[in-house]
């Protein structure tokens, strides 16, 4: 079953790392380019606490509902429109395998 088009009211942009540029220590220096565009379902599924050597550190997690494109990876970020930040994909799958919909599970540090 696809997904009904009213619920994907979200505008989102998958960016990749298109990074070429090294910095003094030989790692790349990120260079986030927009892949796709897609409208997407956001559902706020969690967040925890946790300390991180001295710090507390607090993550939120987030889920997109998209339709299928099998070319979105971990590798990826995903950013709302009119946001400033990117949230790191955790996880990209097909829940039912009939590559219709595609769950894109996100964290973001805050």
């Amino acid at each position: 079953m696809s997904i009904p088009a009213g619920k994907l009211r979200h505008r989102v942009t998958i960016q990749q790392d298109t990074s070429t540029v090294v910095d003094d220590f030989g790692a790349p220096i990120p260079d986030w380019t927009q892949h796709r565009r897609p409208w997407a379902e956001k559902r706020e599924v969690g967040g925890e606490e946790s300390l991180f050597g001295l710090q507390m550190r607090a993550e939120e997690t987030t889920l997109f509902r998209v339709r299928y494109d099998a070319t979105i990876t971990p590798l990826m970020r995903i950013q709302l429109s009119g946001s400033t930040g990117a949230r790191s994909i955790i996880r990209a799958l097909d829940p039912t395998g009939l590559t219709e919909e595609l769950l894109i599970t996100c964290g973001e540090y805050v």
